[in-house]
């Protein structure tokens, strides 16, 4: 049973002192993903030794690894210069010249990359020379080594991603988009398959400078095919794929135009008999080729709402059917065992008389609160701010996250729910702020799931390899194999992640802000491709 669902999500970053959050440079942390000795054991804002220079000029590890440890060394504003002039001894040594013989001509691209991060790192501010007058690479400035560095890799991405990020630092202060332009246009040049990074570190840098895209001109520019390329949910329609946008509806045949059609405020939607039927402002429409209206009749529309002000008592009158709530909050259709079709919004349940055609309602809900109601083989669930409640065909109920018997659900840092998800095999999770629970039907509780990704937003389930997938609060997503291993995919420009449709034959689809996203996979090599609607 597939039931639609909505997020509002936001991307709060926070930086861990005011002196790392001005710079590309200094605020992606690159070394957290790295476990290396030496790495680990080095202090931030220290002075490096000889060994350590060494080190990064004379080993044979990659050079990734040490980016990560001169990103970990920080910024220093004491021991700044005196650690990129230890790497210069350490170049003498390596180089058996003088100083002034350090040329590009006689460096590897790997010592120049590293050469232009040690001082750009070190001197982020100002990004200048150890000595602007000298004759070699200590009178150049980090951006210009960097350069002369990808002249001889352009292929490398960690090379040509040192160079990309003093760029972006060199015009921040006049140019935003600068820092997010040619960090993207790196991205799109060397594909995930041939970079020589962690795809983990790669995406904690990228979270960071997706910061800076909607400084560019081309993502201010006016479009009008924008709301239609707000995805929110995909619905299988037979073939093909119903989507819901922020415009209306557009069902996606597999190959071919896709229809349009006009119906702001989508608030639900669901496919029952070959037929689709959506909710939005008060009333129910059905798709079976062409549109039609179903009506709905109420025990009780209109609903007073009085407050008092300064000893004064003012009411007013509104229908809580019109309420224009975000997809899929508090309203949602299901179907019961019997084939029963009922429809549950503005916190009210409408059953419906197929003969007539008519939704009617039939009791008030027994929890206001209730966000979200999915049926499935166990029964009906019901989720609401802080519980998940399961109603069985037996009339039992059972109570997740409840005061009484949390089953699971009591970490301090559950303050909500956000949504709920039953995948192939009745696999049933749940989202929070933080962290994602995972149904243990053993023990009928929910327990933590140990591998999902933090502030996990959206979960899928490949019904043909077991595979899961998670959307997080960004521009990421992860797949997780039966194996337990964990790959991370960067989406190059959506900003969200509303939804995930998995079909039979493991074609992965995302509900994104920027159009329907078709991610295909040859094993853990995925690619990425986007359809808009024109």
């Amino acid at each position: 049973m597939k039931f639609a669902f909505c997020f509002v999500v936001s991307t709060i970053i926070i930086f861990s002192t005011p002196a790392r959050a001005d710079s590309p440079l200094t605020s992606i942390e690159f070394h957290r993903h790295y476990n290396d000795p030496e790495i680990v054991v080095v202090g931030n804002r220290t002075l490096i030794n000889s060994q350590q220079a060494k080190w990064l000029l004379f080993s044979r590890i990659p050079l990734e690894k040490k980016i990560a440890f001169i990103t970990k060394l920080g910024w220093n504003n004491r021991h700044g210069k005196r650690n990129t002039r230890a790497l210069i001894a350490a170049l003498i040594i390596k180089f058996p010249v003088e100083i002034k013989g350090l040329t590009v001509d006689i460096l590897s691209a790997e010592d120049l990359a590293i050469y232009a991060w040690m001082s750009a790192v070190m001197d982020y501010q100002k990004l200048s020379a150890i000595n602007p007058k000298a004759v070699g690479i200590s009178g150049m400035t980090p951006d210009a080594v960097a350069k002369e560095a990808v002249k001889k890799a352009p292929n490398d991405f960690a090379v040509g991603l040192i160079a990309a990020l003093i760029e972006g630092q060199k015009v921040m202060s006049r140019d935003f988009c600068g820092v997010y332009r040619p960090v993207q246009k790196l991205m799109i040049l060397i594909p995930s398959s041939k970079r020589n990074m962690k795809n983990a570190a790669v995406i904690e840098m990228m979270r960071y400078i997706h910061l800076y895209r909607k400084y560019c001109p081309e993502f201010k520019k006016y479009d009008p095919y924008k709301k239609w390329n707000n995805v929110k949910a995909i619905i299988p329609y037979g073939s093909e794929l119903a989507l819901i946008t922020e415009a209306g509806v557009v069902i996606r045949p597999p190959s071919g135009k896709p229809r349009k059609f006009s119906k702001n405020l989508i608030r639900s939607g669901f496919v029952r008999k070959n037929a689709l039927y959506i909710y939005r402002l008060g009333r129910v429409e059905v798709y079976n080729g062409k549109w039609k209206t179903l009506s709905m009749k109420e025990i009780a529309t209109n609903k007073r709402h009085c407050v008092v002000w300064r000893g004064v008592k003012r009411c007013r009158t509104f229908n809580e059917l019109n309420n224009k709530r975000s997809y899929g909050d508090n309203c949602g259709f299901y179907e019961d065992t019997a084939g029963k079709f009922f429809l549950f919004a503005a916190k009210r349940r409408w059953e419906f008389y197929e003969k007539k055609n008519l939704f009617v309602e039939i009791r008030e809900m027994e929890d206001s609160k209730i966000r979200r109601i999915i049926k499935n083989a166990l029964g009906l669930w019901r989720l609401s701010l802080n519980s998940l409640t399961l109603e069985e065909a037996n009339g039992n109920t059972t109570c997740f996250g409840c005061s009484s018997n949390r089953r699971g659900l009591g970490d301090s840092r559950v303050y909500s729910f956000f949504n709920f998800f039953i995948l192939p095999g009745d696999d049933i999770f749940v989202t929070t702020w933080m962290d994602l629970y995972r149904l243990d039907a053993k023990q009928n509780i929910f327990k933590k799931a140990p591998h999902a990704p933090p502030k996990t937003r959206v979960v899928g389930k490949d019904p043909r390899t077991g595979r899961l997938w998670f959307a997080t609060s960004g521009p990421v997503v992860y797949f997780l194999d039966k194996n337990r291993s964990k790959t991370e995919m960067y989406l190059t420009d959506a900003e969200n992640i509303n939804d995930i449709h998995i079909t039979k034959n493991s074609n992965v689809f995302l509900a994104t802000d920027i159009g329907l996203v078709k991610i295909k996979c040859t094993g853990n090599t995925c690619r990425d491709e986007v359809f808009k609607t024109k």
